[in-house]
C-alpha cells in the first residue's frame, strides 16, 4: 500500500497513467525491453546515483543523462507490473535525480536540435 502512494508521481514523470500501475502482476519478470526487469533497470540507476553522489566515474552531468536515459528504457508494462522494491529504488533515484536535471521530475536538457544551441 504506501509504494501505491507515491506510484503517481513515478507514473506521471515516465507519462504513463496511474491506472497502469493497477494491473495484474502476471508480467512482473518481464524483461522485453532492452534494459531487463524494472528491478535490474532500478539497480542499475540506484548504482549511478552512488556515483554522482561519490564523484566518481563520469562527470556529474553525464551521469545524470545516462540515470535519465535508463529510466526511459523501461516499458509501460514493465513500470506497471514493477515490484514493490523496484519501485522503492526507481521512485527514490528519480527523486534524487531530479533536483539536478535541468526541467527537474521532466528530465534533463538533452540536446541540440540540428547542433544549435
Amino acid at each position: 500500500a504506501p509504494v501505491t502512494t507515491m506510484a503517481p508521481t513515478l507514473v506521471s514523470t515516465m507519462q504513463v497513467t496511474q491506472r497502469r500501475f493497477n494491473a495484474s502482476d502476471a508480467a512482473a519478470s518481464d524483461s522485453s525491453s532492452s534494459g531487463g526487469t524494472a528491478l535490474d533497470v532500478a539497480m542499475k540507476v540506484n548504482k549511478l546515483k552512488r556515483m554522482h553522489q561519490s564523484g566518481q566515474g563520469q562527470g556529474k552531468k553525464e551521469i545524470e543523462k545516462m540515470a535519465w536515459r535508463e529510466l526511459n528504457t523501461l516499458s509501460e508494462q514493465q513500470i506497471a507490473t514493477a515490484e514493490g522494491k523496484a519501485v522503492a529504488l526507481l521512485l527514490n533515484s528519480w527523486a534524487y535525480f531530479a533536483r539536478f536535471w535541468e526541467k527537474g521530475k521532466d528530465g534533463p536538457y538533452e540536446g541540440l536540435v540540428d547542433g544549435q544551441q
